[in-house]
């Protein structure tokens, strides 16, 4: 019989299996929306000069990283409930997520963090070069 469907349980365990496998399933769209819109909007202006391509691995890291989180708590609560051994497994995954998807997302997270600060760096020269040229030029014109 399926650990769903015991009979002699109070529905509990099943109830929390049944919620985390909603809460699975609904932070797709909550992820993946986002993740395609800036993925399709990764040339316009104000988002093709903040890494978009970065960021998107960044949500799919992190939805990645969800989603198993999500497998290893049903794993957790059905091992619970039916007396398997879960244990191994749950462990394998929870290293797995943790040393790639979880990792992944703060590398990208990081990365772009940097490269917006050398984005905002050159702007900032480049500002320094025009206030700079600006105050020259009126000099210029009054001494002729």
């Amino acid at each position: 019989m399926s650990p769903l469907m015991d009979p002699s349980d109070d529905g509990s365990s099943a109830m929390a299996i049944w919620i985390w496998s909603f809460a699975g399933v609904l932070m797709t769209p909550i992820f993946l929306v986002p993740t395609w819109l800036l993925y399709r909007r990764r040339k316009e202006y104000p988002i093709n000069c903040r890494s978009p391509l970065i960021a998107c691995i960044g949500c799919v890291a992190l939805y990645l990283d969800s989603q198993v989180n999500v497998v290893i708590e049903i794993l957790r609560l059905l091992d619970q409930k039916a007396n398997t051994n879960y244990k191994d497994v749950i462990c394998g995954l929870g290293v797995m997520d943790t040393m790639s998807f979880h990792y992944i997302a703060i590398f990208a997270f990081y990365l772009r963090s940097y490269r917006i600060q050398k984005v905002m760096s050159c702007y900032k020269k480049y500002m320094e070069i025009y206030k700079t040229r600006k105050r020259q030029i009126p000099e210029q014109e009054g001494g002729q």
